[in-house]
């Protein structure tokens, strides 16, 4: 049994950490209405932009398409599973996407595929997420099964490749490329960014690599923060915008790069987790805003030609 314990121990105790990294909700909040309410939502509500609670606990009112005809992101950011509508957020998350999308541009690496960001009142997903929810998050996927060009058949259906080796133990220098070791570094040094959640294992060959830098890196490393999964994809949260005074933020991350022995210990886990897949217990439902409430019951969005 003690082969088992640390994972799953780690794993439970990952997901109450989750739920305090991510924010829990103001005191007086009411649980506002079912995931699946949120996803019927296929407009955003009328009025300013507005961040309102925790990535984990909230929502976003006059939210933004990230990417698509008439953004400012263009051709080099490409939306995968349209279907789902989750390529929504604040007008600095997209502006934040249009300005990354023409560095890569001017460096000449391709475009970027943006995997799901938050619905268009954001709020709690049917599946796949526990957080997203208050339209500052953004998964940047790292790999593919197959280059550019993509159809809309292979969009609508994308197959990512892991950045870490099937044993966990190492990365695939094929996925975890130059060029995406120079994202990740690009995107923790944009003052516009919270923290990024990526594999441990992968924060650990960034943390080898910057190692003979002054400081190690730590002005950077420090916002690549360890966590489960994140090895195709890296996690983007920007920070709390001014225009937002209910955005609640993480909790400040801790001094120093994170390249120490805490990081062993999550590379260990994860490593072992592979080997006996464990689950950890669903999170409690989480418990929105009151101010939530009135962003999901607003009527749709009327566009201006209309």
């Amino acid at each position: 049994m003690a082969i088992f314990f640390r994972p799953l121990a780690r794993a439970w105790v990952g997901g109450m950490a989750m739920a305090c990294l991510l924010g829990s909700a103001d005191a007086g909040a009411a649980d506002v209405a079912p995931p699946s309410a949120w996803a019927r939502a296929r407009t955003p509500s009328p009025g300013p932009a507005q961040v309102i609670g925790s990535a984990a606990a909230g929502c976003v009112a006059g939210a933004v398409p990230l990417a698509g005809p008439g953004t400012a992101a263009g051709p080099e950011l490409v939306v995968l599973r349209p279907a789902r509508n989750r390529a929504w957020g604040h007008p600095v998350l997209a502006a934040f996407l249009a300005d990354l999308a023409r560095w890569r541009h001017q460096t000449g690496e391709g475009p970027l595929l943006l995997g799901d960001a938050a619905q268009p009142r954001g709020g709690p997903m049917p599946a796949g997420h526990r957080s997203h929810m208050n339209g500052l998050d953004a998964d940047l996927w790292l790999g593919t099964d197959r280059p550019p060009p993509w159809s809309d058949a292979w969009l609508a259906q994308p197959r990512a490749r892991s950045a870490v080796r099937a044993d966990g133990r190492g990365v695939d220098p094929l996925v975890f490329t130059v060029s995406v070791r120079r994202l990740i570094r690009h995107l923790a040094q944009d003052p516009r960014v919270e923290r990024l959640f990526l594999n441990p294992v992968l924060k650990r060959a960034l943390c080898q690599e910057a190692a003979s830098e002054p400081g190690g890196g730590a002005a950077w490393l420090a916002r690549v923060r360890p966590w489960w999964g994140h090895d195709s994809h890296v996690h983007v949260r920007l920070a709390c915008p001014a225009d937002s005074p209910s955005c609640r933020p993480g909790p400040p991350i801790p001094p120093g790069s994170g390249c120490d022995p805490s990081l062993d210990h999550w590379v260990a886990d994860v490593t072992r987790a592979r080997r006996v897949p464990s689950r950890p217990p669903p999170p409690p439902a989480p418990v929105l805003p009151e101010a939530c409430a009135a962003v999901l019951q607003a009527p749709p969005l009327v566009p201006k030609d209309e």
